[in-house]
């Protein structure tokens, strides 16, 4: 695998591309929300916004706005 560093440089430029759609970027909060309540409970438990909801919120977003 590669190092972090070279997968979010990638994802940066993919954004920046405009490879990375809006749909997409729903996906990856969704997926950062599962991996910090799995992986980090305590960092999770005190962050101040749902993540699954900012997701659920920018899947709404995506329907209204097509």
């Amino acid at each position: 695998m590669k190092e972090i560093s070279h997968l979010i440089a990638e994802f940066e430029h993919a954004v920046q591309s405009g490879l990375v759609t809006p749909a997409h970027m729903a996906n990856i909060i969704n997926e950062m929300s599962h991996a910090l309540a799995g992986f980090s409970p305590e960092v999770w438990k005190w962050m101040p916004i749902d993540l699954g909801d900012v997701s659920a919120d920018l899947y709404n977003a995506i329907k209204v706005s097509k």
